[in-house]
């Protein structure tokens, strides 16, 4: 036959290939005992004289990939090998006027072996199939019957029905379905190592098999390919928090004339599903079945066309293989095919999944310097577990996202030893028994102004005394605007010894913001620097003066015992969507936060904390409290300091400093380009912390925590320049929960809402008066179990749920009984395990 130019299937394949890659080989190993070189040699003429594409050429002439039969003998080779190399057996293809197959005959110590290569131009695997079928033949010295239909044949008919009015029918189609798809499938990488390589293994479907499959198939009349596709949609939904997804799939592009022709059919074919949230299961398969046939009877207008002319590119290939075909009979027993691993692939993630004896197992093909095999291996149960859902559930809000393993697994996160942690203990006690063991150390120093534990203690004395003969309700707010000073040391301390709750105040908040919150809190009174009281212009309440403060009577007021849940501080977030949130934080919230942090750290006596963060700023809990209830000294970073970096890190040098926390970007900042010998810990929160080299002297820790929940509820050591930057496991006091938009539990590595119960988890916002949050967020790594960011994406806001839709959810176990928050500002993955 003279040349015809190459299917697009061909094409596609070639034009992968135009980059050095060995990707699209199928390299085999057979062991051939019994047979010598002649036999096997004459066994292939047999089989190449029945199928002439196996000797194809390949051609490029003005832009077009021909093919045409090649006419010279079959290429075999003979070879002794001392030990047999296997990596080394596989080799590159000039992919252009040379033969693409390999045929060597290998000679060791352990026995005889055919190896073959083919390359997927020449061949697929189902050719592959039938090559290993028809050899065994050829050996037994049978007849082969020469295909009816050679692959030259298809190529010459698809040319000629591409000019054809059903091509331009196929292309509107295509364009019309998948030409506004920008759903994106594929799961959050693990990390970027920079160099491409690849990675395969197979993995067993245990929760089912063929006969459960069989049964459902002739049940519901779909195929077997469609089922699998529809596992995968749920599956891949799962993994990019979507109720849609967007992959390839293939299919063998044979018709009953080629079915027995060698040749490379195969068909990548697009695939994009949605709302497969909620309906009949039966429903949802017949559309994935009906998708499926859609593009599988449309095969004029290629997958190449639509690269070239969409955005559609996934990058995730689907593809039931059906009966394991890498086998043979010789001499009347079977023989396993070795299909040997070659060093590149073809997509970022490639899940192929095959049928052998019953059971379904998932050869998968990965980018291993962008995942984990951890990561894909979870992504294989998770499909397991999925297709086992829809084998046995009617409805698709009914299939439950995570299997019983993987509950076990993310429990055994949240199970914690707190025998050594007294949550009935207050914190004020402890500021208490501070003030009485160390009267004569430094409490809190700012510029040139400092005082003593004594000195604290008398000052806060002072202003509960006059809080409590004001006879103010328990629980009361009272607010405090003060700049960088002592006074955010001992003006809290005196609010909390008389029973009240403090809200903090901060100068630089404008006046409409500042009289929000203190109206919003329903403040009875105003501790202020004198002259700041100009900036809450619609305040008329009473206010104490912190110049007065020294000259108010001690009365030795008996000062009330703070029950665990009684308010001690009103926060407000930023109110950059609106108005500020107050939240509301009881005493034993901020009780276990210092205990866990003391635990940590550790803290050790005489050590200091510096206060970088601003008095209204949840953070500022931080070091006030980390210090004030170890007896450490407290340094309040003057404002002028606060972002001359040099001079804050000889400040802290000179005062030596152990222990503090930094907003993220000026403490990476700070991290990167300051060498500091006195630190011991440096804590950065508040925004997405970028990678960074850790520092040489003390640990620097990515934390993470809404302001409703006390500071942080995780936090990550960072050890490592990382990909991405966790932010740790959760703390013991805090249980930690990701679930999706219905509130269902994730598996491992899922995307999903962060929810949050335990000690750390406030009272609630104030104007809602609820104990769950519903704020939309945003989007794991090592060592420990983490939950790290996922690359920030635009998403709708996630629709409110009401109390009576919360009641109808199976509840969280709460660690205190009391209240369960949904983290802010981001979607989470599952912690990994440890």
């Amino acid at each position: 036959m003279n040349r015809v130019p190459s299917t697009q299937e061909v094409l596609g394949i070639y034009l992968s290939c135009l980059e050095p890659t060995s990707a699209y080989n199928l390299p085999t190993l057979i062991p051939l005992d019994g047979y010598d070189e002649k036999e096997v040699k004459a066994a292939l003429e047999k089989v190449a004289a029945a199928h002439p594409h196996l000797k194809a050429i390949f051609e490029m002439e003005d832009g077009v990939l021909y093919e045409k039969e090649g006419n010279d003998p079959l290429v075999f080779e003979a070879k002794e090998c001392a030990k047999l190399d296997k990596a080394s057996l596989i080799r590159p293809f000039v992919l252009l006027g040379k033969p693409l197959y390999r045929f060597e005959y290998l000679k060791t110590k352990e026995g005889n072996y055919l190896f073959s290569d083919f390359h997927h131009m020449l061949m697929d695997g189902f050719s592959l199939t039938l090559f290993y079928k028809e050899f065994a033949l050829a050996l037994e010295g049978k007849e082969l019957s020469k295909e009816e239909c050679s692959a030259f044949e298809v190529a010459k008919k698809q040319q000629e029905d591409r000019s054809s009015k059903a091509y331009e029918e196929q292309k509107k189609y295509y364009e019309d379905t998948f030409g506004g798809v920008d759903a994106e499938s594929l799961p959050t990488q693990d990390k970027d190592e920079g160099k491409l390589s690849y990675a395969r293994f197979d993995m067993p479907l245990k929760e089912w098999g063929d006969k459960e499959v069989s049964a459902f198939l002739k049940k519901e009349g779909i195929r077997r390919s469609s089922f699998f596709l529809a596992a995968s949609s749920l599956t891949l939904g799962l993994y990019s928090f979507a109720d849609e997804a967007s992959f390839a799939f293939v299919d063998n592009g044979r018709k009953q004339e080629s079915k027995n022709a060698y040749g490379m059919f195969v068909r990548t074919l697009p695939f994009y599903v949605n709302h497969f949230e909620e309906g009949e299961v039966s429903a949802f398969l017949k559309s994935v079945n009906d998708a499926r046939n859609a593009v599988v009877e449309r095969p004029l207008y290629s997958f190449l066309d639509l690269a070239s002319n969409t955005a559609f590119h996934p990058e995730i290939l689907i593809s039931y293989q059906g009966d394991y075909y890498y086998q043979t009979t010789l001499n009347g027993k079977e023989v396993e095919v070795e299909l040997l691993p070659v060093k590149d692939g073809k997509e970022k993630i490639t899940f192929e999944i095959f049928r052998r004896n019953g059971s379904y197992f998932v050869r998968a093909e990965y980018r291993a310097d962008l995942y984990e095999e951890d990561s894909i291996r979870h992504l294989i149960s998770s499909l397991d577990h999925l297709g086992k859902e829809l084998l046995t559930k009617k409805k698709l809000e009914d299939i439950e996202p995570a299997s019983k393993e993987d509950l076990a697994l993310l429990d055994s996160y949240n199970d914690h030893d707190l025998s050594d942690y007294d949550f009935a203990r207050d914190f004020v006690d402890d500021i208490r028994d501070a003030i009485k063991k160390n009267p004569d150390r430094l409490a809190v120093v700012c510029n040139d102004k400092q005082i003593t534990y004594k000195e604290l203690g008398e000052l806060s004395d002072r202003i509960a005394d006059y809080l409590l003969a004001k006879k103010l309700p328990k629980q009361s707010v009272v607010s405090i605007l003060v700049g960088r000073d002592i006074a955010m040391g001992y003006a809290p301390v005196g609010v909390l010894k008389a029973g009240l709750a403090y809200q903090p105040l901060d100068p630089s908040y404008p006046d409409e913001r500042r009289s929000f919150m203190m109206e919003d809190a329903s403040a009875k009174l105003l501790i202020c620097q004198r002259g700041l009281e100009t900036r809450i212009s619609s305040y008329k309440g009473p206010i104490l003066f912190l110049d007065e403060v020294p000259s108010l009577p001690l009365l030795h007021l008996e000062q009330p015992k703070a029950d665990p849940h009684d308010l001690y501080i009103m926060l407000y977030t930023s109110g950059s969507t609106g108005k500020p949130k107050g939240v509301q934080l009881e005493h034993h919230n901020i009780s276990a936060f210092v205990q866990w942090q003391r635990k940590t750290l550790p803290i050790k006596d005489g050590e200091a904390f510096f206060a970088y963060a601003s008095f209204g700023f949840d953070a500022n809990m931080y070091d006030l409290y980390g210090a004030l209830t170890n007896g450490n000294t407290l340094y309040v970073i003057p404002e002028e300091m606060r972002l001359d970096l040099p001079r804050l890190n000889k400040y802290l040098e000179e005062h030596n400093v152990q222990h503090g926390l930094m907003t993220t970007q000026v403490g990476r900042q700070f991290a990167e380009s300051e060498d500091n010998h006195s630190l011991a810990s440096l804590i950065v929160g508040g925004e997405k912390l970028v990678p960074v080299m850790p520092p040489k002297n003390y640990t620097l820790y990515n934390g993470y925590g809404p302001t409703e929940c006390t500071i942080i509820i995780s936090y990550y050591p960072v050890k490592e320049l990382c990909y991405r930057v966790p932010i740790g496991k959760a703390l013991p006091i805090t249980h930690t929960f990701i679930l999706d938009k219905k509130m269902r539990r994730l598996p491992y590595g899922a995307p999903g809402f962060l929810f949050a119960s335990g000690h750390q988890v406030g009272r609630g916002s104030l104007p809602q008066r609820r104990h769950l949050g519903f704020h939309r967020p945003q989007r794991r790594a090592g060592e420990d179990p983490r939950v790290p960011y996922r690359d920030q994406r635009s998403r709708a806001r996630h629709p409110r749920i009401s109390g009576r839709e919360r009641r109808d959810r199976p509840s969280l176990p709460r660690a205190d009984g009391r209240h369960v928050h949904r983290g802010l500002r981001g979607l989470f993955f599952q912690a990994r395990p440890q």
